[in-house]
């Protein structure tokens, strides 16, 4: 099942995303065959990053927990708010459904 892990930083959380993103990138693509898309949110400025979106692919519900759990910015506290949801694509820019 594909769920949609949306994340939002504290503020002024700024120099911990600095200095947990290497072991974050890491650890992403330590995974990389569970991820089918994700970056970071940014501000409205389009500049400094506020956030993280992914999108995963996982069987069993358990997975995805362990997988959102030992993520190095949520270890890390850098997260005020983690949203997880099941998520469909039904539509991208190469294809469409329905």
């Amino acid at each position: 099942m594909l769920y949609a892990i949306h994340c939002l930083d504290k503020e002024g959380a700024e120099p911990l995303r600095a200095q947990h993103a290497p072991s974050h990138a890491a650890y992403m693509r330590s995974h990389a065959p569970a991820i089918v898309f994700g970056g970071p949110l940014l501000a409205g400025d389009g500049g400094q990053r506020i956030g993280v979106l992914v999108i995963v692919e996982f069987d069993e519900r358990q997975a995805l927990d362990a997988f959102i759990a030992n993520e190095p910015y949520k270890r890390a506290g850098l997260f005020r708010q983690v949203d997880v949801h099941p998520y469909e694509i039904v539509m991208n820019r190469f294809s469409s459904r329905g």
